[in-house]
């Protein structure tokens, strides 16, 4: 690999640099993250590493895209693993002997599922099947996190909103029955073995490497909107040092690692974000001006200005939009009037056509 990368293969030489050593157990604490090179893994990877006395470990595939973890691979130690495969699954994680197992692989896209459904259910079932198996047989004491999804509740009635762990799970796609069967299982090893599983039901989630096949940036597509996208907060371009000030200047920085074709620029306050005026005078530098996609550094505050826009700037507030779901699915408010009914049925009919 190139420059000297290290990947522990199954059934293959060993690989580069300190990678190229036996893993040897010490005081820290042994986490696996399965599906580590994707979005939500390689996030997790960032915090993991965060904390103190956390040795990491990751299983990714020979075809695996690794640009997510560009940054960390010198503090990550990979092997390479088939979790379709029962023996190269049982070889992997007796080799690591985690504390924590954070199982996030899976074929994670809808509509793939109705396009290949038997490759969608084996992934992501026998995949979770062969690591519990694995824990099980080795005997070992781990807490095993999995990754279900809110697609289990599928078709959600208009009484059950908002929705509770409780509801009944009605999936509407082979993802969603997929990962039922996740949740099942767990749920499953738990009753009949003990084992410690955690089942975590996602709602949509977005954010820097999020794949382009996703939510919000096809939804803008979907628009013909062409984004110019701004990351608000309470400073302008690191005018304020503060921690949640750079936290969104970090969120830029990645967005254009990952997505350079994209007009992005923050942080920078609301107004610098729609005022062109205060851009070109005092930001000439930016790369935004005039913002059509405004990202909020928190859902409290991106509700309470669209509220604030609709009641008191007489702005025509069109959703919420679902997206991330299954299917072409909006919901209605308590007390819309016609013109929203009818601007929610077109975004439906939208959504149907391009699927």
């Amino acid at each position: 690999m190139p420059g000297g990368r290290g990947v522990r293969r199954r059934g293959a030489r060993r690989m580069g640099g300190e990678h190229g050593k036996h893993f040897e157990k010490g005081n820290a604490m042994r986490v696996l993250i399965t599906g580590i090179t994707g979005f939500a893994g390689s996030h997790l990877a960032d915090l993991c590493l965060a904390r103190k006395n956390v040795e990491l470990f990751g299983i990714i595939r020979w075809r695996s895209r690794t640009e997510n973890i560009e940054h960390i691979w010198d503090k990550v130690k990979l092997i390479e693993c088939d979790l379709r495969d029962a023996t190269s699954t049982r070889d992997a994680i007796e080799e690591i002997r985690p504390e924590y197992i954070f199982h996030l692989a899976a074929q994670s896209f809808v509509p793939t599922s109705w396009n290949a459904p038997t490759e969608s259910l084996v992934t992501n079932i026998i995949g979770q099947l062969n690591v519990f198996e694995a824990v099980r047989k080795i005997k070992l004491a781990c807490r095993i996190q999995i990754a279900c999804s809110s697609e289990e509740y599928g078709m959600v009635y208009a009484g059950e909103i908002p929705i509770r762990e409780t509801n009944p799970l009605r999936p509407l796609s082979p993802y969603a029955v997929s990962k039922v069967g996740q949740d099942m299982l767990g749920y499953q090893y738990y009753m009949s073995y003990k084992m410690d599983v955690v089942r975590t039901r996602g709602f949509n989630h977005t954010g820097p490497r999020r794949p382009a096949i996703f939510v919000c940036s096809d939804f803008a597509k979907q628009i013909e909107l062409t984004p110019r996208v701004a990351f608000l907060s309470f400073s302008n371009f690191g005018s304020t040092h503060h921690p949640l000030a750079e936290k969104i200047s970090k969120a830029v920085e990645l967005t254009k690692a990952k997505r350079p074709e994209l007009a992005v620029d923050g942080e920078m306050q609301a107004d610098t974000a729609v005022v062109a005026e205060i851009v070109e005078e005092r930001y000439p530098f930016s790369a935004v001006k005039n913002a059509n996609v405004l990202v909020f550094p928190s859902l409290e505050s991106a509700n309470i200005a669209y509220k604030l826009l609709a009641r008191l700037g007489n702005a025509k507030a069109i959703g919420p939009v679902l997206v991330g779901v299954g299917a072409p699915i909006h919901v209605l408010q308590t007390g819309d009037e016609v013109d929203s009914i009818v601007q929610m049925a077109a975004i439906a009919a939208v959504d149907a056509m391009v699927r």
